[in-house]
């Protein structure tokens, strides 16, 4: 039996004090805050964002545009006074009174109409967008509290065994004969110091991903409120099970997706607005000629005095056929760049949910693998270290690392929970669902388009 065997009482005080230390599980978050849930900070996220309020601005204002460019031009209403006077037959000519109104060639104001309506269509989705990619930034600065305040507590009960530990080392060998073991002691010592550092970069951590929340929210989260990994877990979203109706579903309600498809609606109907350009604008016009009484010096006819009315109409002439073509090619080459952000586009988005998917399943089997078999296991080897140990087999060195071991795989179970987490809240923003139910084509959406 080792030297600092030789009391009995001690270790067993020591063996009994550490198995219930080591049974006792610390609650997290058990600080009486209130639980708060990604979605709650979603949802104040969307209402109060300042850069989201903006777009949603911009949006709005540009959906105005389809009722502008859809609207006829504005008549022209004209008048002239002669400054010297024109004699006519039935007098002189004194003022000229003129309206007319242009009309846009047939098809003209319906496509330019739709064009803008399909653009402010994609504002809107870029608002959406955004609106999504701020609640995936919320969800991942959530998990990064909920890991850090885990973590941490999991650090904490691991100090305090440890400073247990080091305590009973002390007293068995603060006997003026024991000279041996101070070098345990000093191990003990050194682990705990190195598990408050740990605590410090986590608690550095906590604090920026709150900033981060914050900064989105524009306001204060109570510093009491809770938040764990299992709220960020259970956020329910409608996922589709396959992957190629995760694909299907992706390409109907991806913001960025339908921004893109209604772009291109647009450039299609500037095509067609384009090759309307070869046909002319017709303008129908009325004057009304303010005429004097005829010169008395002269024969007066018996219409003298009559004013003179006239009904009108003009049409440009669009004779510069290479502008035309220019203008048509133009659109055309716009159309198919359009065409290409999509092929793009859905490709990007089919590695977006591909990753995800891999990222979610190798977590999953971390977590499984951690939690089902290696803290378990390590746990049952730190209890039999210490079994060993109060049997005089082995020596505090094998105690350390047994608790070295058990506090190493504790942490790495929380960070694959975590990883599951941010895989899983990736793959809703891969989806288009992070931060609503998904948005869907409707009929106005996609009407008249081509």
């Amino acid at each position: 039996m080792p030297h600092f065997m030789n009391s009995p009482i001690q270790l067993r005080l020591l063996t009994t004090g550490l198995m219930l230390i080591i049974g006792t599980r610390l609650a997290v978050g058990a600080d009486g805050g209130s639980a708060v849930t990604p979605d709650t900070l979603i949802n104040g996220l969307l209402a109060s964002n300042p850069q989201l309020h903006s777009m949603e601005a911009e949006w709005k204002s540009a959906r105005q545009q389809a009722v502008i460019v859809g609207a006829l031009p504005d008549p022209m209403f004209t008048f002239g006074h002669y400054l010297s006077s024109v004699e006519t037959r039935v007098g002189p000519m004194q003022e000229k009174i003129g309206l007319s109104q242009r009309f846009p060639w047939f098809g003209k104001l319906s496509a330019a109409k739709q064009a803008a309506a399909k653009e402010a269509g994609a504002q809107e989705m870029l608002w959406r967008a955004a609106g999504e990619t701020f609640a995936l930034e919320t969800a991942m600065a959530y998990v990064d509290v909920a890991y850090s305040r885990e973590a941490q507590a999991v650090i904490e009960k691991q100090i305090v065994v440890t400073g247990e530990l080091q305590k009973a080392a002390e007293r068995i060998y603060s006997a003026p004969t024991q000279k041996a073991g101070q070098e345990d002691i000093l191990r003990f010592s050194v682990m705990a110091d190195r598990m408050r550092d740990r605590t410090i970069a986590l608690r550095e951590n906590e604090a920026l991903a709150l900033d981060r929340i914050e900064r989105l929210m524009g306001g204060r989260i109570a510093r009491g409120a809770a938040f764990t990994l299992g709220a960020a877990q259970a956020a329910r979203r409608t996922v589709p099970k396959n992957a190629d109706a995760r694909f299907t579903s992706a390409f109907l309600q991806r913001p960025e997706m339908l921004a893109a498809e209604l772009r291109l609606d647009a450039a299609a109907l500037r095509t067609r607005l384009a090759r309307l350009d070869y046909f002319p604008d017709v303008t129908l016009g009325f004057d009304y000629t303010v005429v004097g009484e005829a010169n008395a010096s002269m024969t007066r006819p018996s219409d003298s005095g009559k004013d003179a009315a006239m009904v009108f109409f003009s049409i440009n002439l669009p004779i510069w056929l290479e502008k035309r073509g220019a203008q048509v090619e133009s659109a055309r080459e716009m159309e198919r760049a359009h065409a290409a952000k999509i092929d793009d586009l859905r490709a990007a988005i089919r590695r977006e949910i591909q990753e995800a998917q891999r990222n979610a399943q190798a977590a999953d089997e971390s977590v499984q693998l951690h939690r089902e078999k290696l803290v378990p296991e390590s746990e049952r080897a730190r209890e039999l270290s210490l079994s060993e140990y109060s049997a005089g087999k082995q020596n505090y060195i094998n105690v350390l690392d047994a608790e070295n071991t058990v506090l190493d795989l504790r942490l790495k179970l929380i960070e694959a929970e975590a990883k599951a987490v941010r895989a899983r809240w990736k793959l809703f923003r891969a989806l288009g669902v992070a931060s609503l139910s998904g948005v869907t084509k409707t009929a106005t959406t996609r009407k008249g388009t081509k």
